[in-house]
């Protein structure tokens, strides 16, 4: 995340990674990041979805962002593998 409004008082702008079923029911949210969370350089994250197997699901990146300041949510090599 790049922050320009990174503060320890408060998220402002979110990314929630999740996994939904075909109604779009959220089944689960692996991670909500935020300003608050900025970091210097790119994190790696893995998320284990073997849960779901044999069901049609959707990932969903949902962003909520305040309409103070900025911030930059990147999504960079996107990998979904099956077993």
């Amino acid at each position: 995340l790049e922050a320009m409004n990174k503060t320890t008082l408060q998220a402002r702008d979110t990314l929630k990674v999740q996994v939904r079923n075909s109604a779009g029911t959220v089944l689960i949210t692996f991670a909500t990041d935020s300003n608050l969370d900025k970091n210097a350089s790119h994190v790696q994250k893995a998320f284990n979805v073997t849960t779901y197997q044999g069901q049609t699901v959707h990932v969903y990146f949902e962003v909520s962002e305040g309409s103070t300041v900025a911030t930059s949510l990147l999504i960079d090599h996107l990998t979904v593998a099956a077993q």
